[in-house]
């Protein structure tokens, strides 16, 4: 843990306020943040108000981030148009000064993508995806697609597998972000407002999250929205994310997620609203047929 040790101390020199909280290798689970005190639910996630004084547990100040305007003009220029994540993948390849090499100690492993993320499964088991997580893919093949004819055209010295993993280090680590400094020539698509933030990203995500991450201009803030005892795991949630959606942009399934879905015969349930689970038959009212609704998990799948 001392590369984690090293990360935070740079982080804290780059502004970063960390509370009580540090960077955890949990046994099965991995890293993710454990709480080292106790912490109140913030009064912001109960009625939308100032955050009380000592549940903040992190703050990540604007000039921390790697964002679109960091990205140095060595790399964008030659590139030119490009989407935000495609750009950010290619400041992360080939901008490798040392200011940012005790974050780059820390990020995951291309080999600890090889076997999560369905971008990078063979064939035969990305045809093993359920739709909805299928549909996801090729939208993911066709950006990535597209990101690296642009970049690849500018720095063809660069290998697709180092672009590659540094696209997917974007695509699964990166917050929402925003800035009146960032001029761009259309509309602002929301896959495009990203930034990614030093150790924020170490939060593991959760369907009932016990933190929440709030955004200003000022950067972002990290506060508890319930309580949290010394020894927790403290979670913050990715989105309203059905286990399809979790597999494909992420590379994990939840056993218990209460935005699950489950394709009935070309309609989308929640799980919250089905009665059955776990490989039991569900006849829906409407559909002639009976769907099985089989709980997978990435283990299960690479089988």
């Amino acid at each position: 843990m001392e590369v984690h040790r090293d990360f935070t101390e740079w982080a804290v020199s780059r502004g970063v306020k960390i509370n009580g909280i540090a960077a955890h290798k949990f046994p099965g689970r991995g890293l993710g943040i454990i709480a080292e005190k106790s912490f109140k639910a913030s009064l912001s996630s109960i009625v939308y108000i100032s955050v009380q004084e000592g549940d903040t547990i992190l703050t990540v100040p604007i000039s921390a981030l790697r964002t679109l305007l960091t990205v140095p003009k060595s790399i964008s220029i030659p590139i030119g148009a490009i989407t935000v994540h495609g750009l950010l993948a290619a400041s992360l390849s080939l901008d490798t000064t040392l200011h940012y090499s005790a974050w780059r100690a820390v990020l995951p492993t291309a080999e600890s993508f090889k076997e999560s993320v369905p971008l990078l499964w063979h064939t035969t088991l990305q045809a093993l995806l359920p739709s909805a997580a299928l549909s996801l893919l090729k939208n993911q093949q066709a950006k990535i697609s597209k990101d690296w004819s642009a970049v690849s055209s500018a720095f063809p010295s660069l290998s697709y597998e180092t672009y590659q993993y540094n696209w997917l280090l974007v695509n699964t680590r990166t917050f929402y972000f925003t800035s009146p400094l960032i001029k761009l020539s259309k509309p602002v698509n929301r896959d495009d407002c990203m930034a990614l933030q030093p150790f924020a990203d170490y939060f593991n995500h959760a369907d009932i999250a016990s933190a929440e991450a709030l955004f200003s201009s000022q950067g972002y803030s990290i506060a508890a929205s319930c309580s949290i005892s010394k020894g927790d795991e403290i979670y913050i949630s990715y989105g309203n994310h059905s286990n399809d959606f979790l597999l494909a942009e992420y590379g994990f399934s939840m056993e218990s997620n209460k935005w699950d879905e489950a394709d009935t015969g070309g309609r989308r349930v929640c799980r919250e609203l089905c009665t059955v689970w776990e490989g039991r038959m569900l006849q829906d009212a409407d559909c002639a047929e009976i769907v099985v609704l089989a709980q997978w998990s990435v283990a299960a799948i690479g089988k």
